[in-house]
């Protein structure tokens, strides 16, 4: 019977010394965490630029709203004291295949630029003012929800504006 002599078990360390066994896994890990932290940043810093251009945009569009009615005004100077907004949407006549007064005009103008600002910035509100002494001059304040509250935009732009709203007003003569 021939003896033959088991293999020595090789230690578990393999030529380190054994109390940086497992030490490499730590480092990948904390690597991996300190890349998660860099990806959070970055997707920050995209989430702020995104809230910045929807900011923009919406002022963009305020402005040509106001350009909008500031036009039909020009178009129907007879009815232009008759420009008042605070509340609900007035009910519009179809001056388009109708015969309409100044003030019908006025009304259906309001009710279809009040339509395009909600196409435009949705949950916007507008207030219209128009005073006749002792120059005439229009009062237009629109405001708009701000995406999300946390926002860092500045709304002090006018003293009744509401925390976390945005608002953009203009006057102007007819």
């Amino acid at each position: 019977m021939r003896m033959t002599s088991m293999p020595q078990a090789m230690p578990a360390c393999q030529g380190l010394p054994c109390m940086q066994a497992g030490f490499s896994m730590l480092e990948a890990l904390a690597a991996m965490m300190v890349l998660n932290m860099l990806a959070l940043g970055v997707l920050f810093g995209q989430f702020q630029a995104l809230q910045a251009q929807r900011d923009a945009l919406a002022m963009q569009n305020a402005v040509a709203l106001a350009q909008d009615l500031w036009h039909r005004m020009l178009i129907n100077p007879l009815g232009v004291m008759h420009y008042q907004w605070q509340g609900q949407v007035p009910a519009g006549p179809d001056c388009q295949s109708l015969a309409c007064t100044d003030i019908q005009w006025a009304h259906a103008d309001i009710a279809a630029w009040l339509s395009e600002v909600q196409s435009r910035i949705p949950g916007a509100k507008a207030q219209i003012t128009t005073t006749a002494l002792p120059v005439p001059h229009v009062r237009l304040q629109l405001r708009w929800p701000l995406a999300y509250a946390a926002s860092t935009v500045d709304n002090t732009s006018s003293p009744d504006c509401p925390v976390h709203w945005r608002c953009w007003e203009s006057t102007w003569r007819p």
